[in-house]
């Protein structure tokens, strides 16, 4: 089955992104192409700083910000609903401060517009990373849903799926299907990144919802519950490793899907090594 793909939100000119994202902290490595940090959420307002000036804290109401996924270093859950960085929609006290500091280049063109043009039919419940490094200790999912309604740059790709079809695929693409096209149709780009073009990722192979009994629905609907809260070590160490859930969840989604447990147990193990021995050479 083909599925609809679509760009996220283009952070340019240079300089956007760092007056458009809030990053969470949940992880220090987020951190590190960060600009604004989260520091507190309180009912009504959201604080946050400029990463190098700390000391620095401003304020911006909850209703002016909206759900985002600005970079997947450090998410090790594939349902990210409680797991968001924020992006902003509307000036806030002391923005002027933080447009001084940031890499905007026409300052006196900047408006807060501009973000909220961006925005516009940018919103998506799925996504996939477009670049990022399979290899690195910081990565160790791909695909991401949200039941909340979400804006990520164009790093990601969006796919236009929703509810059920999205939780499904995000399942799918994450399995050791997913990997597998993931590795064999990904472009090779400097220091080990990959970068998946849309031509390459309507190749990757989806579930058609529509093929399913309404059992195997179900199934897949609680293995997706059952795995959604569960932090994923990195994606080397999954496979490495033969992890706990990394196994449950290929097992389960290839038996749900038809295959024989057996089949499966013998299959996986080399798959596995297979899948080791090419992260760790790339």
């Amino acid at each position: 089955k083909r599925t609809e793909i679509k760009e996220g939100f283009h952070a340019s000119p240079a300089g956007i992104s760092q007056m458009a994202f809030i990053t969470n902290k949940f992880g220090n490595n987020r951190l590190k192409h960060a600009f604004l940090v989260l520091k507190d959420d309180k009912k009504d307002f959201t604080y946050f700083y400029i990463k190098n000036w700390p000391e620095k804290v401003f304020k911006t109401k909850k209703d002016d910000l909206r759900p985002a996924l600005r970079t997947i270093t450090d998410i090790n859950r594939f349902d990210i609903t409680e797991t968001m960085d924020y992006i902003i929609s509307k000036e806030f006290e002391g923005w002027r401060n933080v447009l001084k500091l940031s890499k905007f280049k026409k300052k006196d063109r900047f408006t807060y517009k501009i973000i909220k043009d961006k925005m516009k039919n940018k919103w998506t419940n799925m996504v996939t990373a477009r670049r990022f490094r399979p290899n690195s200790k910081n990565t160790s999912l791909f695909a991401f849903y949200s039941d909340k309604k979400f804006v990520a740059p164009h790093t990601f790709k969006y796919i236009l799926m929703e509810g059920t079809d999205a939780k499904i695929n995000t399942l799918c693409l994450n399995s050791v299907l997913g990997i597998i096209n993931l590795l064999l149709l990904r472009e090779q780009t400097t220091e080990a990144y990959t970068d998946i073009m849309e031509s390459d990722l309507i190749l990757f192979d989806v579930v058609n919802t529509e093929l399913l009994t309404e059992e195997q629905i179900l199934q897949l609907l609680e293995l997706y519950d059952e795995l959604k809260q569960y932090e994923f070590p990195s994606l080397i160490d999954q496979f490495e490793k033969e992890c706990e859930e990394r196994v449950k969840l290929d097992t389960k989604f290839l038996e749900i899907l038809g295959l024989k447990r057996e089949l499966i147990g013998e299959l996986l193990p080399r798959v596995y090594r297979c899948i080791t021995k090419e992260l760790k050479t790339n």
